[in-house]
């Protein structure tokens, strides 16, 4: 056989190498896509913990102000009384 023909020569070397380069970028694309997957999962974990966080501190200083309101209330009661 002569190369070039349809049953042999350089036309199977470069179909192989074709879809070799073709798997290999196909296997890079899924490791890409699995690493920017795990990275967009840190984000949301973290963007969670952040979330709760503002919540937890919201409810503190909603209960601090509430307390400060008491005391407030309490201290004018006490006025009150020893006034009369």
């Amino acid at each position: 056989m002569r190369p070039g023909t349809p049953l042999g020569g350089s036309w199977l070397p470069r179909g192989l190498a074709a879809r070799d380069r073709a798997a290999l970028a196909q296997d890079q694309a899924a490791t890409r896509r699995r690493d920017a997957q795990a990275v967009l999962a840190e984000c949301r974990a973290a963007e969670r913990a952040v979330d709760l966080l503002r919540d937890r501190r919201a409810a503190e200083a909603r209960r601090r102000a509430r307390r400060r309101v008491q005391a407030l209330l309490d201290e004018a009661a006490r006025r009150s009384r020893n006034a009369e």
